[in-house]
Parts: structure tokens; sequence; C-alpha cells
């Protein structure tokens, strides 16, 4: 098995839509527009762990500037701040590869 970290793209949309639908029912799980918004806004947040080629499993963290009460405040892009000195963990999915 080889694995590999590396920061993910708009060229890996697809499979990220794909580890986010295998993680995450429909009601929980972020849409490919809103994993587009958090990448035009803080691109180096994702990252992806690829099993032998193929996504498995990604983060998204974004900066913020203060905890909020929820993670829900945290996590929305309007507590996003560019200079933010907290790293907040946004999303972790994951999926078996099989």
């Amino acid at each position: 098995m080889n694995i590999a970290v590396r920061r993910l793209g708009y060229n890996d949309i697809d499979d990220m839509e794909r580890v986010e639908a295998e993680t995450w029912d429909p009601e929980l799980r972020a849409s490919r527009e809103t994993m587009l918004e958090r990448m035009e806004r803080f691109p180096q947040g994702f990252m992806g762990v690829y099993s032998d080629g193929i996504l498995a499993g990604m983060t998204f963290a974004h900066r913020i500037e203060y905890v909020r009460k929820s993670w829900e405040e945290n996590s929305s892009m309007e507590s996003f701040h560019p200079e933010g000195k907290i790293l907040y963990l946004v999303t972790v999915s994951y999926t078996h590869l099989r």
C-alpha cells in the first residue's frame, strides 16, 4: 500500500465530493459549492490522504480570530479571517477503500 498526503486543489473536487458523500449523511455533508467556496477563500486549508493513488480521506481547516460558542459558528466561512491566529479544524472525512 502506497500512502501519500498532499494539499488538495480544484482538480481534486470530484474525488473530494465522492469522499464527502461516502462519509456523511446528505444533511451533514458539504456540497460541491461549499467546498469550492472554502477552496476559493482558503485554498491551503484542504489536505488529502491518498492510498494507492485514490483519495481515501481529507480535512479542511481555516483561520479564525477567536473561538465562538458552536461548531456551526466556528466552521462558517463568515468566521474565516485570512490573518486569524487560530487554525480551526472544520471537518475530517474518510472512506473505506476496498
